[in-house]
C-alpha cells in the first residue's frame, strides 16, 4: 500500500493509494493549494518521493509522472 503523507502545520495527514501514480495525482491536488507543505509518498518504510516545500516545481514533476501513467493533463 502506497501512502501520500502531507504535513500541514503541526498535523500529518495521510491517504492510502494502490499505486505511486495514484498518490502522485493526489499529491498534485494537495500541492496546488499550497506548495509549501512538506509531502512524502512512501511504501512502508521506503520513501518513494518527497519534497520539503522549498524544492522547486514539485507539481510540474508530479504532473509528468501522472501523464506518463495515462492520466489526463
Amino acid at each position: 500500500m502506497i501512502k501520500l503523507i502531507v504535513s500541514r502545520y503541526f498535523v500529518e495527514v495521510e491517504w492510502k493509494h494502490e499505486t505511486f501514480e495514484d498518490a502522485a495525482v493526489d499529491a498534485i491536488g494537495q500541492l496546488e493549494e499550497d506548495q509549501s507543505y512538506p509531502v512524502r509518498i512512501v511504501d512502508g518504510d521506503k520513501v518513494l518521493w518527497e519534497q520539503d516545500g522549498h524544492d522547486g516545481p514539485a507539481v510540474e514533476y508530479l504532473r509528468e509522472i501522472a501523464v506518463k501513467a495515462g492520466y489526463p493533463e
